[in-house]
């Protein structure tokens, strides 16, 4: 069956993100690199952008 209801697999990925902006978020509050930070993490560069939208700063 298709349709736009969530798997585990989108939920689990839904995580991933909402854990690796916490971790940019509290990097950034000690002083590092929002970018530098989410890079290092490996993450694409959609999920900086994600990152850059959800925080409001680049």
């Amino acid at each position: 069956m298709t349709g736009s209801a969530p798997t585990d697999e989108h939920a689990e990925l839904g995580a991933l993100a909402s854990e690796l902006i916490d971790i940019v978020t509290r990097a950034h509050r000690l002083g590092f690199c929002r970018r530098r930070v989410a890079t290092a993490l490996g993450a694409s560069q959609h999920e900086l952008a994600l990152i850059e939208h959800d925080t409001g700063h680049p």
